[in-house]
């Protein structure tokens, strides 16, 4: 594991000979930290994982839970792509992204011109569109400062929605120092105009793509994630919805299921992938 400067964390979960390699990208308000079991699991299965922290989240500098454009997440990642390269300059790749992760991976491809590198990418419970409510007082509060006051912030709401019914993750998270319940203003903003440029431009993804999305989210509306699925151009897609399973979906009781058939997938392309190259039961 590498901690980086006061302005960056990264880390590196690397094993012996692997067969490819994996970009993994956390949600709003976590750390990667939480998705050490997934990168465990990866390098169980063959594969080295690649992460840190987005700016203003976890042990990387920023202002917690601001950011002033969209693309400065994009801009981390491509800098995460670029490592996992590095290390590894003929190995497929791939992304891995949650929530926000999700959408970040989906503007990545749409937008980077690193995006060549990657074999494919799995999102879960991508966050193209919120589900609990936003107050409307606090909705147009928040489009008439985004001008004025971007860095103003405001408690999230998302430590109040129930995200998986795995109490033990529910009591770890609820005792992470690292967890960050604030958004601002400008981030709110530059998060809906990343959720409409994503559905909106689906259509230039044509990479494999593996879309899963907990059936009962209570944070992001599946029927979104299943309009991005048809809208994508990529011939190899599987895009669905896990019945019964909450928003974090890689932290529910039936994890180790999920992570297996996320697993089984990336062999499938791996496998398939040339150097560079762009199921379980419940899977």
């Amino acid at each position: 594991m590498k901690g980086m400067s006061t302005d960056e964390y990264r880390v590196q979960w690397t094993i012996e000979a692997p067969k490819a390699a994996v970009v993994l990208i956390h949600g709003q308000a976590e750390h990667c930290g939480r998705y050490e079991h997934v990168a465990d699991a990866l390098n169980d299965a063959g594969y080295n994982v690649f992460a840190g922290d987005l700016p203003g989240h976890g042990r990387s500098g920023g202002l917690r839970g601001h950011i002033d454009r969209f693309g400065d997440y994009v801009d981390r990642v491509e800098s995460w792509v670029a490592d996992a390269r590095a290390l590894h300059p003929n190995a497929p790749m791939f992304l891995l992204g949650h929530s926000v992760g999700g959408l970040i991976a989906a503007r990545f491809l749409q937008t980077s011109p690193l995006a060549r590198e990657v074999a494919g990418a799995a999102l879960t419970s991508p966050a193209f569109r919120l589900r609990f409510p936003i107050p409307a007082w606090k909705e147009a509060l928040g489009r008439r400062l985004d001008g004025i006051l971007p860095k103003l912030r405001m408690p999230s709401g998302l430590d109040k929605q129930r995200v998986t019914r795995n109490e033990e993750t529910l009591l770890a998270t609820a005792s992470d120092p690292l967890m960050v319940y604030v958004a601002s203003v400008r981030f709110y903003n530059e998060l809906l105009r990343a959720q409409r440029a994503a559905l909106d431009e689906a259509g230039l993804i044509a990479q494999p793509m593996l879309v899963l999305h907990g059936g009962a989210d209570e944070v992001i509306d599946p029927a979104v994630t299943l309009e991005f699925g048809a809208k994508l151009a990529s011939r190899d897609k599987d895009v669905r919805l896990l019945p019964g399973l909450h928003h974090e979906v890689m932290n529910e009781p039936e994890r180790d299921e999920v992570i297996r058939g996320i697993v089984a997938w990336l062999d499938r392309r791996s496998e398939a992938a040339g150097p560079a190259d762009s199921a379980s039961s419940i899977m």
